[in-house]
């Protein structure tokens, strides 16, 4: 099963038509329709299917809108903890999809929670619900894969890719070996 599944990547990549972006970020950018990596996509508009992608408002923390220039009301929703975030090699260009550290508004001032306090993303969640020692509202990396554009209202306008080549290899083995170096595979996402 695992030689059909490599050989029909290889059919499929032997077509000449599609390849991998230079820059991985690409495919989820704003204005994605040339990418050669996207095989399948939702098309998102933002008038047409207004709300049907909103990571920007269900995972940045509210103050997140000066850093991005965003219209809508974020609520400081979804993240990813600890466990999901450690998966990810520091030289793992996906782990930039996530993002970690002290912010700051467009300009370069810092984004204060309150004013001894700077808005700091970070993977540990110390609790999903505990009223009395409750998570604070920067624990937690945050969703940034797909670009969020300035003006932002509404929904987002980029396309999502369901199905993309992706940088993995099936090996001797039958399994698969992760990473952008020979792209015999497919993700779904």
């Amino acid at each position: 099963m695992w030689q059909e599944a490599s050989d029909a990547c290889d059919k499929i990549i032997g077509f000449g038509q599609l390849s991998l972006e230079p820059d991985y970020f690409s495919n989820f950018k704003v204005n994605n329709e040339g990418s050669k990596e996207n095989i399948f996509v939702i098309v998102i508009d933002n008038i047409y299917t207004p709300n049907a992608m909103i990571f920007h408002q269900m995972c940045l923390q509210t103050l997140s809108q000066q850093t991005y220039g965003i219209v809508d009301d974020c609520w400081d929703g979804f993240c990813a903890m600890e466990e999901h975030y450690a998966l990810y090699e520091d030289q793992d260009v996906r782990k930039k999809s996530w993002l970690e550290g002290p912010q700051f508004d467009s300009s370069g001032n810092p984004l204060m929670l309150s004013p001894n306090r700077q808005l700091t993303y970070r993977p540990q969640v110390k609790a999903l619900y505990n009223e009395y020692d409750p998570a604070l509202l920067d624990e937690g990396v945050r969703f940034v894969k797909y670009e969020y554009e300035s003006g932002l209202m509404n929904g987002m306008n980029n396309d999502y890719a369901i199905l993309s080549l992706c940088g993995c290899t099936i090996d001797e083995r039958g399994g698969f070996v992760p990473f952008r170096k020979d792209f015999r595979g497919f993700t779904l996402f």
